[in-house]
């Protein structure tokens, strides 16, 4: 059975913000008057004032935050072969979370207008995640629009589809491991050259990919089969061949042990 581990700290993407005020006033106090002898009084005069002149008040305006995207995530569950949604996504990443307790072919595709993606295919008890970017157009991926999902399998499952929108992520270097198909989530690459070093103990396909959070692009580090033990280069800049810097989910297609370092 796959199990997915997510190890990887991620930063918080959110800040609450509260704000309290209090005011407090004196309490009236009684004043105590004797009885006394009425005495004259001279007739009142009037008395000129001048009304002082109004002064301006300068206040200053607090800058507007920002206020964070919330995630958009639909669940699902059921047994069996089913079809879910209609549903949209937008233009990013969407990561897809899923547990199948059968002994027979589990296969998930996500269906769109632009084709379908294969997001999971495997045989008996399946728990991990997936990743795909989100963007238009998308020559071999998924446009933003209406959706389906294709669930085939023949025991009970549940199907998490989430999209997230990060403002702050991890800042290199950063570490995680676990085992299966996981999403670790969200690692920030800075202009610069990285060494992202990988192992791998399964027997079955490992794939190594980051994808960006904005769904700007994707970068394929490993296609292998069986144990690994190796190390990338990649490069965050402007030019045409580069890594944009930026928040990325490292994604890990496995059936073993993995791990993971970017410095």
């Amino acid at each position: 059975m796959k199990r997915s581990v997510l190890i990887l700290a991620v930063a918080a993407l959110t800040a609450a913000f509260a704000a309290c005020g209090s005011g407090d006033s004196d309490s009236p106090t009684a004043t105590s008057t004797t009885g006394a002898e009425p005495t004259a009084t001279t007739e009142p005069t009037a008395t000129a004032t001048s009304a002082p002149e109004p002064t301006a008040t300068a206040t200053s305006t607090p800058e507007p935050t920002a206020t964070p995207v919330q995630p958009i995530v639909h669940s699902f569950e059921g047994t069996g072969d089913r079809v879910l949604g209609p549903f949209d996504l937008v233009t990013g990443a969407v990561i897809v979370a899923a547990t199948h307790n059968g002994s027979a072919n589990f296969i998930v595709q996500i269906i769109g207008d632009s084709g379908q993606t294969l997001t999971i295919n495997t045989i008996g008890a399946y728990s991990g995640h997936r990743a795909h970017e989100v963007k238009d157009p998308a020559f071999f991926g998924i446009e933003p629009g209406e959706v389906r999902i294709q669930v085939q399998a023949d025991g009970d499952w549940t199907i998490e589809v989430k999209q997230e929108f990060p403002e702050v992520g991890v800042a290199l270097p950063v570490s995680a491991e676990g085992s299966g198909d996981s999403v670790a989530t969200w690692i920030n690459f800075d202009e610069g050259t990285h060494v992202v070093s990988l192992t791998h103990s399964g027997s079955a396909n490992f794939i190594a990919q980051l994808i960006a959070a904005d769904g700007s692009g994707t970068e394929l580090l490993v296609n292998d089969i069986g144990a690994y033990d190796g190390q990338v280069l990649v490069k965050a800049g402007s030019g045409i061949l580069d890594l944009a810097p930026g928040l990325y989910a490292l994604v890990l297609e496995a059936d073993g042990d993995w791990t993971a370092s970017i410095d």
